[in-house]
């Protein structure tokens, strides 16, 4: 399978994203939003959620992904050091899959939760396919972590900038609206952020879609992930 690279240092953008996947991807806002000026203190944190995800580990996550004008749940963990992925995928019907950087893994017509070791057999592998929804979604999911904090006062100076302060879960978090486009003066994605670091909660448009991708990611660690054949 043909590795696909991360990319290192970046808060996701659209041209971020789009280097790091090598697919297509579009981001727009789905209206203006009131922003403030972003504060050192809120430049840490937005500067640190990446890093924060590394340094836990293993993170359970909830994601909601649009594919061909419908919406899919997934349910499982993602290992952010080993970029490895593990969920069910509910639509029509259900499948486990099982993803890296280099490509996914599908165990179809599964009835029941995410088992906690993944079936030994039954499994079909693929590379990545390039402007794929759900193929997008995932390596996207997969970039939320870095193994390095950003650079904050360069996430002041990018155009990311604090929307509101709301609650996920009974925590407090902070709001954020990502790095506009080149060109530009919307809101590409968005992060909710706790008054730890901690990213609670990501959103971000994929290949032109009207409807959000959400990722809802637990507050704290979460078992490992067995890795299946040839997933390694």
């Amino acid at each position: 399978m043909k590795t696909v690279q991360k990319k290192p240092l970046v808060l996701l953008t659209g041209l971020a994203i789009t280097a790091a996947l090598g697919a297509s991807i579009y981001f727009a806002s789905a209206s203006a939003p009131t922003t403030s000026t972003m504060t050192a203190s809120q430049a840490d944190l937005l500067a640190l959620a990446r890093f924060n995800d590394y340094q836990t580990g293993v993170t359970e996550i909830d994601a909601a992904i649009p594919i061909s004008g419908r919406n899919y749940e997934l349910d499982g963990r993602v290992d952010w050091r080993s970029h490895l992925g593990y969920a069910t995928l509910t639509g029509d019907d259900a499948v486990l899959l099982q993803w890296t950087a280099n490509g996914i893994a599908v165990h179809g017509s599964w009835t029941g939760p995410l088992p906690a070791k993944p079936p030994a057999d039954g499994w079909t592998t693929r590379q990545w396919q390039q402007g794929a929804d759900l193929d997008t979604a995932l390596q996207l999911i997969l970039d939320l972590s870095s193994d390095r904090p950003e650079n904050a006062q360069l996430v002041r100076q990018s155009g990311a900038s604090v929307l509101r302060r709301d609650m996920i879960g009974g925590q407090s978090v902070t709001v954020f609206a990502g790095p506009p486009e080149a060109g530009s003066a919307t809101a590409h994605t968005r992060y909710w952020i706790s008054d730890t670091g901690t990213l609670r909660r990501f959103e971000a448009l994929i290949d032109g879609s009207s409807t959000w991708t959400r990722v809802d990611l637990a507050a704290g660690p979460a078992a490992p992930i067995p890795h299946i054949p040839g997933m390694q």
